[in-house]
């Protein structure tokens, strides 16, 4: 069962299932291997202790997570399920947001 808890645009989410598309990988693999550890270690402890991530919603199911302040990543949610769409720096975050407006943000 999910947990959804919303504190003003931040929520702590709790999933049965979290996936990784394509996109995220390769974006994933080019991040230098420090950051490459350092988001491998965010996911796991996430898995276990959910509130170590703060996913901020962008649109209705649309969420980022601030990595490090540089890189940031963007996920969607349905139901229980988290799908790991994206990985970047923050200006390619911010074009990603922009290129990708699922509808109004919430």
């Amino acid at each position: 069962m999910s947990t959804l808890k919303i504190n003003l645009n931040e929520v702590a989410i709790k999933a049965t299932s979290s996936k990784m598309s394509k996109v995220f990988r390769k974006s994933l693999e080019k991040l230098p291997l420090k950051i490459q550890s350092l988001v491998a270690y965010k996911y796991n402890r996430w898995r276990t202790e959910t509130s170590s991530l703060n996913f901020e919603r962008k649109y209705t199911n649309v969420f980022a997570v601030d990595i490090n302040g540089r890189i940031h990543a963007i996920c969607t949610i349905n139901g229980n399920e988290v799908f790991w769409e994206w990985i970047g720096d923050y200006e390619s975050y911010i074009h990603w947001l922009h290129l990708h407006r699922y509808d109004k943000k919430v």
